[in-house]
């Protein structure tokens, strides 16, 4: 419902205005610097000012727009490709990173790949859950993996949730993952004991 009404483009405003200000907080703690990941949908990354609207809020807390991480899904690739390809272009002139979440689960990614200059490919979970028991999925899994190092992309493995598939992806030399192995998702005041920390382990 808020994409139907548009709220979706004040709630996005909102949501990034709250990041900077916990990462302002964390940093003025002298915590360490991170990189943060904000999810943003069609649209809101084809909104005609996103990245105004993302640097100045960004400016407004005097933070350097590099620690920032824009992740959006393929199907915001298919809608407006070379729209979607200048904004892209935009936000990495600033620093900031693109991610694309979800990779593997349509049939457009590899091919909108070669057009697009994204930083980060997400392979997703159901992937990662299936593939030490289905082939299929294990080949698949491989192939991207090999295929991001060959292009150069860093890949993050989601939904990492068992210590064979942690183990299954470091052998495949995926070193970066996510999933409740790690953590479960944290308020931000536990996610600050975390980071005071320096390290989450599974």
């Amino acid at each position: 419902q808020a994409e139907e009404t548009g709220l979706i483009i004040n709630m996005g405003d909102w949501i990034l205005r709250e990041v900077c200000r916990n990462y302002r907080q964390w940093l003025d703690k002298g915590l360490p610097k991170i990189h943060v990941a904000v999810n943003y949908s069609s649209i809101q990354f084809f909104d005609d000012n996103l990245v105004e609207r993302i640097i100045n809020t960004i400016n407004d807390f005097g933070l350097n727009p590099e620690f920032l991480i824009v992740e959006i899904t393929e199907s915001v690739l298919m809608t407006e490709a070379e729209k979607a390809a200048s904004i892209i272009k935009r936000l990495q002139y600033h620093g900031i990173q693109v991610a694309l979440d979800d990779f593997g689960t349509g049939f457009s990614s590899l091919a909108y790949l070669g057009s697009f200059k994204i930083d980060i490919l997400k392979i997703d979970g159901s992937f990662i859950k299936s593939a030490i028991k289905n082939e299929n999925s294990n080949i698949i899994t491989k192939s991207i993996i090999n295929m991001a190092r060959e292009l150069n992309i860093k890949l993050v493995a989601e939904g990492i949730e068992k210590w064979e598939q942690l183990s299954y992806l470091l052998k495949l030399k995926c070193k970066i993952g996510q999933g409740y192995l790690y953590s479960k998702p944290l308020f931000s005041d536990e996610f600050e004991k975390v980071l005071a920390k320096g390290v989450c382990k599974p």
